[in-house]
Order: structure tokens, then C-alpha cells, then sequence
């Protein structure tokens, strides 16, 4: 009796989804940790329209709410993803998205969770890509190109990726949101989309570090992209 009363000889599967992980990744991860073939995962994901969602793409791709999940053993696949999109649910509902709204902000969720790492830049990608929105200027996201060429684990892309006028998710010829998330966004993406920073920004570079500063003008731009080059240089010399 000792032993069923102690939580510690409870058997549970754990799996745990970070923010920014696609849905590919997500089934990879969920297939391991809950011993379930990757087909029946692929195959639960297929229509979206079963957990009560109906995305233009047909694709659950952001609609899994990155968390660590505990199931019992015997969990389905039909059973673990709808509970991470019930999560996904439930978390636009409480900050007030409307229904008609979760494609497009988990959409800019996830552009914003794949760009930005630390908390405080959530919030100042989301305005230069509202501002952006606002004037019909092309985002020019590396992160949407290259989740479309399948190289997601890549920073940078080439100027013939980035002309490609036949991927539908190249930010760079396209303007406007690409057609749906490219990844799973967190709890500060989606904040950041509904509470973006008060600011004038247009243009960001990474300091290569996780931060990235911010420009107001292309001038300023300009500048901030020589700095990064030349810190970059400098730590190549001293390698």
C-alpha cells in the first residue's frame, strides 16, 4: 500500500516540446519519449480539423504548445496531440485572441520565437515586424526562407534563397506575413505579438551573442551591420 501511495513509483511518460521546434521535430520527440511510431503521429496530425481548428496551410505546424507534458502509459498518438493543441487553445484564449485571429498571430509568434532569444528582444522583433506589417515592407526573415528549404538549423541564407521567387515563405521578395507559423511559439512569442514594444524600429541585427540591436533607419542600419562585422572579424583573428 506504501509503495502505490508514493508519487515516486508513479509511471508516467514525460515528454518535454521547447519553443521554436517545428512540428516535424515535435513528432520526432514525442514518437521517442512516448514509444509511439512516427507514421501515427504524422497520420494524427493530418487533419487539423479533428481538434476543432481549420488552418488555411492544413497544418498543425505552430498549433502545439511548447511545454513538458506528463501522459499516462497507453497515451495515443491522437490523444497526446490533442492535448498540446487544447494547450495552444486555451493559452490565445486567455490573452484574448480572438478565433479568427490564432492563425495569423501564432503565425508572427513564430517568426518572433525564431528570430529573438532572449525575453526583451521578443518584444522589439515584434515591433520592427508590426511596423514592417504596417507600410507593406518586406520582413526579410532568413528564419521563413529557411524553413522552406528545410535547412532550419541554419542562420544565414544565400542570395539565390534569398531571390527565390517560387518559395512561398521567402519574406525577402513577398510582402505580409508568410502563409502560416514556422515553428512552435511560447508563452512570450504570443505575448510579444499582442503587447509589441513602443517604438519607431524598422531594421534589427544580431550582435551574435543572442542580443541584437535595434535602427529606426537603414542608415542606422547600415552602421549597426559594420560593427557586427567588424566584432566578427576581430574574434576570427584572435581564433
Amino acid at each position: 500500500i506504501a509503495a502505490l501511495r508514493d508519487p515516486n513509483n508513479r509511471v508516467q511518460i514525460e515528454i518535454l516540446i521547447t519553443e521554436g521546434v517545428t512540428l516535424q521535430r515535435a513528432l520526432e520527440i514525442i514518437s521517442a519519449e512516448a514509444s509511439l511510431s512516427l507514421d501515427s503521429l504524422t497520420e494524427a496530425v493530418s487533419d487539423p480539423t479533428i481538434y476543432g481548428i481549420n488552418p488555411p496551410t492544413g497544418s498543425l505546424e505552430g498549433y502545439l504548445f511548447p511545454a513538458t507534458y506528463t501522459f499516462e502509459p497507453g497515451a495515443t498518438a491522437g490523444d497526446i496531440v490533442a492535448r498540446m493543441v487544447e494547450e495552444m487553445k486555451d493559452r490565445l484564449e486567455s490573452a484574448g485572441v480572438a478565433e479568427e485571429d490564432w492563425h495569423e498571430t501564432l503565425t508572427l509568434a513564430a517568426l518572433i520565437q525564431r528570430e529573438a532569444r532572449f525575453e526583451n528582444d521578443f518584444y522589439r522583433v515584434s515591433r520592427v515586424f508590426t511596423n514592417r506589417l504596417d507600410v507593406s515592407m518586406p520582413l526579410q526573415s532568413d528564419a521563413t526562407i529557411t524553413y522552406w528549404t528545410g535547412e532550419y538549423g541554419s542562420a544565414g541564407t544565400s542570395d539565390a534563397d534569398r531571390a527565390d521567387e517560387g518559395n512561398p515563405y521567402n519574406t525577402y521578395v513577398r510582402t505580409g506575413l508568410p502563409p502560416g507559423p514556422i515553428a512552435s511559439p511560447g508563452r512570450d512569442a504570443l505575448r510579444a505579438v499582442i503587447e509589441p514594444d513602443e517604438a519607431s524600429y524598422l531594421f534589427f541585427v544580431s550582435r551574435n551573442d543572442g542580443t541584437h540591436i535595434f535602427a529606426n533607419t537603414y542608415r542606422e542600419h547600415e552602421k549597426n551591420v559594420d560593427e557586427f562585422q567588424r566584432r566578427r572579424r576581430r574574434r576570427r583573428r584572435v581564433r
